[in-house]
């Protein structure tokens, strides 16, 4: 894996595999070996005939649940376990996160983990109404961090999801006849995992006029976690993902809820960087529901996802949100709390790479202003629409933000072709003009050079430019 040659990693815009959930999982793993790599990824949208006895299945059933036990207890302990003679283990390891890898070492044998993870990712269990346990599928820890910050700033369960497929309102109407409208009119995000998500996430509970609504344990009702269960189906496995079998949770989140998908992703010579966009779930015809649901898995639990779009980067349309994410998984937590994310960020002295709030909104630690802000100007004769980058750029923080700095892209053609701090002349690029970068410093200046967006024929450079420029920020 020769870190200097540029790679690209093709993933069709389709749930069924190997579609953007390889794609981003890929483009993931290649960023945090800092390996420059281009999604190539389409914007159209282009069954399980094994099952057990009824005697395994049952069985199957009975080994889920005592999972679920068990995960419990690695993680808060169990009085039980002293007087069966585990002292050690009854104390539990105080976890305030877990996960769980199962895929494939585990559940090509035994049953998955999904019935385990719904359960404590829930706001309650057959014992009743208490707090959510933060338990990533797949051993995401990543994604299991971003899960606790979110339980931490709003008290309540996180969902886990794949950020799994780009539904463009032609592809939708092409494949069922019906035109999005509403907050849906420029399409959707397809929110879906295998039956590992929280079940306050169904939207049977509401506030006093009656909203969809997730909200801290202590507020929940009885007749609420009812709702939330009544409207769950727990589907047994399907064969062709896990081959142990296992239960998956199935339902359909209402429309309507303020929603943050966050994610926290790993770039090497970056370390953790936050990358959020808030938004909404969506309603759409439940025949059209229907037809989408089982491009991917009619028996997983789906959120439709719309984010909040503001015309620019990463947030330009819904595709680009999709397309710019930066692994398969994201953290949803209810509410719109980016601002708090990137707050807690500027404290963890974490980058964020990618956001969809206002400016207003954004508020950090008087030491991250009086650092000293830079302000750079793009000048190049194509929009950034136009400009393809490899994942590790997006990723390292190409996007708008208050806690990196700010890179805005115009339009105006210069002549000039030196890069500040750098003798080093940039050959143009065919049939336009050359790039130029204009630097406007209020603070310390950075230690090393900062180079503009490169053409899309040098993803190395744009990864170590970006990357230098990330690093050489005072925080």
């Amino acid at each position: 894996m020769d870190p200097h040659l540029p790679k690209a990693i093709w993933g069709f815009n389709g749930t069924e595999r190997p579609g953007v959930v390889y794609l981003a999982a890929a483009l993931a793993g290649h960023s945090q070996k800092g390996l420059p790599a281009f999604g190539i990824y389409g914007e159209d949208v282009n069954p399980a005939d094994q099952q057990f006895s009824r005697e395994k299945t049952d069985e199957v059933w009975e080994t889920v649940v005592k999972m679920t036990i068990i995960m419990r207890d690695l993680m808060t302990g169990n009085p039980r376990l002293a007087d069966a003679g585990f002292g050690e283990e009854a104390l539990g390891h105080n976890a305030i996160a877990a996960g769980f890898q199962g895929q494939r070492q585990w559940t090509d044998h035994f049953p998955n983990g999904d019935f385990a993870e719904a359960i404590l990712n829930s706001s309650f269990d057959w014992n009743g109404i208490r707090q959510a346990y933060i338990l990533a599928t797949e051993n995401d820890a990543l994604n299991g961090v971003a899960m606790l910050f979110g339980q931490l700033l709003t008290n309540t369960s996180q969902i886990f999801a794949d950020v799994r497929t780009y539904w463009s309102p032609e592809a939708v109407e092409r494949v069922t006849g019906h035109r999005l409208t509403g907050l849906a009119e420029n399409g959707l995000i397809h929110l879906i995992n295998s039956g590992s998500a929280t079940l306050d996430r169904t939207g049977q509970q509401s506030d006093k006029d009656g909203n969809s609504v997730m909200k801290p344990f202590w507020e929940i009702t009885e007749e609420e976690s009812q709702k939330c269960l009544d409207a769950t189906t727990w589907y047994p496995a399907v064969t062709e993902y896990f081959r142990g079998g296992g239960y998956s949770s199935k339902y359909l989140s209402k429309g309507g809820m303020p929603v943050t998908m966050s994610r926290i992703n790993l770039v090497k010579g970056i370390g953790p960087v936050l990358q959020l966009a808030e938004g909404y779930s969506v309603t759409i015809p439940d025949d059209v529901h229907a037809t989408l649901d089982k491009r991917t898995n009619e028996t997983w639990p789906t959120t439709w996802f719309v984010p909040n779009l503001t015309g620019e980067g990463a947030f330009t349309d819904v595709y680009a949100v999709m397309a710019n994410w930066g692994a398969n998984h994201g953290a949803i937590s209810y509410g719109h709390i980016g601002a708090d994310l990137i707050t807690l960020a500027s404290i963890l002295r974490i980058p964020v790479c990618m956001h969809n709030v206002d400016d207003g909104k954004v508020f950090r630690p008087s030491a991250c202003s009086a650092s000293g802000t830079w302000a750079t100007t793009t000048h190049i004769d194509r929009t950034t629409e136009a400009l393809k980058r490899p994942s590790t750029m997006a990723a390292a923080g190409c996007a708008r933000s208050p806690v990196t700095g700010t890179m805005t892209i115009s339009t105006t053609p210069t002549s000039g072709t030196e890069c500040p701090r750098r003798q080093r002349a940039t050959a143009p690029m065919s049939g336009s003009k050359t790039p130029s970068v204009s630097l406007k410093k209020t603070g310390t200046p950075p230690s090393l050079p900062i180079s503009p967006p490169m053409h899309r024929t040098t993803p190395s450079m744009c990864r170590r430019n970006i990357s230098t420029y990330i690093r050489t920020i005072p925080m």
